[in-house]
């Protein structure tokens, strides 16, 4: 493991330092991430400020993946190598930030697929060496990389301790339940479950007021909102900004850039 992660920094981190100027574009979130040809590099140099990431567990260890049957067929990566320690790397380069002079929190998403409480308990072991980083409001409030739980999620155990690295992803059906926003600062949901896209990939006028109502009860409450499944095309991306989505999900890491930047 050692050596594929010292051949995976040759191959695919850049050799200088042109890598940490980037800035920072708001509301772009990375979905599926590590299936990018240099999963958590190509989201930073577009400058995305959120990536999410799948886990799958093994033998008390935690690889990045899709599905379980990719643990068979498919050579994969740790969940430390792939992204914790780079960000680590980078946070340091930068003087404690992700990108230069940015004081918001970069968002790693870990999509539990299954066994979410033994995920968690080892992903407390995991964080030990980054915790300097990682953002939690009663052990380290000057963090900058922020944990969000996402897939199967172990409440109970998340919620209970107010002083962890771990913040739960919510679903709308959480709305009204008295969560903080504290402990679950995002709701997320797939754009199908919320309204109806028409053909041409983008929202009818009464279907984006459907998405509007859910935007306005999510901030009612504190908590942002993000929607995966969103079509990737210009038309609904300015929906979504017209609606206050606080990130929008992509898989073209360019275009989403490119558009956001020219906003």
């Amino acid at each position: 493991m050692i050596l594929a992660y010292i051949i995976f920094l040759f191959l695919f981190y850049p050799g200088s330092n042109d890598h940490l100027s980037t800035g920072p574009v708001p509301k772009s979130h990375a979905h599926n991430d590590y299936l990018h040809d240099r999963p958590l590099f190509d989201a930073l140099a577009q400058g995305f400020i959120s990536v999410e990431a799948d886990i799958l567990l093994d033998k008390d260890k935690l690889y990045v993946g899709h599905n379980k049957v990719d643990l068979v067929n498919k050579p994969l990566m740790s969940l430390d190598s792939l992204y914790l320690l780079p960000l680590y790397q980078r946070y340091n380069e930068l003087d404690g930030s992700i990108y230069p002079g940015y004081s918001g929190r970069f968002y790693l998403w870990i999509d539990i697929k299954y066994e979410g409480k033994s995920v968690i308990e080892l992903l407390e072991k995991l964080i030990g060496p980054y915790r300097t980083m990682l953002y939690s409001p009663e052990k380290n409030p000057k963090g900058k990389v922020q944990l969000i739980i996402s897939g199967d999620r172990p409440y109970d155990l998340i919620l209970e301790d107010d002083k962890s690295y771990f913040f739960l992803d919510g679903r709308p059906a959480d709305l009204g339940d008295n969560y903080s926003s504290g402990k679950m600062p995002f709701i997320s949901q797939n754009i199908y479950n919320v309204c109806q896209i028409n053909g041409e990939g983008f929202l009818e006028n009464s279907e984006l007021a459907v998405l509007e109502e859910l935007v306005d009860e999510c901030h009612h409450e504190g908590k942002k909102i993000r929607l995966w499944a969103t079509p990737d095309n210009e038309r609904m991306w300015e929906q979504l900004l017209r609606a206050e989505v606080d990130l929008i999900n992509t898989d073209n890491l360019s275009g989403l850039a490119l558009f956001l930047k020219k906003q």
